[in-house]
């Protein structure tokens, strides 16, 4: 266990893990409206998909969630530390044609791939308990 979580309440840690995730996804949905997902964006949730469930690791032999409940994060881990070749725009005068340029290996994932991933998540986080309930009389979210 890392010192950061012998510092912090389980359950919240785990909470804020997950609305990191959300915030994350907000950001890949606003993206995708405003006409496409750039590198950084899938980036960050692949970034924030590695973190959350690093967390959730600490529960992997919980009776709650079968082995079949985690998602398959071999399409993030097996791109770690790579990078990928995408063409772009050449910098300077229009119609100058493409270069390409190197990016983390994860752009090449799609980013309906990586909410996939981030939602399979938040489900086995909440078989595990650590779901958001909401409180009917106050309409407060915890």
């Amino acid at each position: 266990m890392t010192a950061d979580r012998n510092d912090v309440d389980p359950e919240q840690l785990v909470l804020r893990r997950k609305r990191h995730v959300q915030r994350v996804r907000d950001r890949i949905w606003a993206a995708g409206v405003d006409g496409g997902v750039s590198v950084n964006p899938k980036r960050k949730l692949a970034t924030a998909a590695m973190s959350y469930w690093d967390v959730l690791q600490d529960y992997r032999d919980a009776p709650a969630v079968d082995d079949d409940d985690w998602p398959d994060m071999d399409p993030i881990h097996s791109r770690m530390g790579e990078t990928t070749e995408i063409v772009t725009d050449a910098p300077g005068f229009r119609d100058r044609g493409t270069t390409t340029t190197a990016v983390p290996a994860v752009a090449e994932l799609s980013a309906d791939r990586l909410i996939e991933i981030t939602e399979q998540l938040d489900v086995v986080a909440a078989e595990l308990g650590f779901g958001v309930d909401i409180d009917d009389d106050q309409g407060l979210i915890r």
